[in-house]
């Protein structure tokens, strides 16, 4: 019980984390593209 509540906790965390880097990559992108 205790382990599967844990595998959810952990997928969430993990799926938040990998839209949080995508996220971020946007965002430098944005920042860093060359001004035209």
């Amino acid at each position: 019980m205790w382990i599967e509540i844990m595998e959810e906790v952990w997928t969430v965390d993990f799926e938040i984390q990998t839209l949080w880097l995508h996220l971020n990559e946007k965002i430098d992108m944005h920042l860093f593209e060359p001004k035209k």
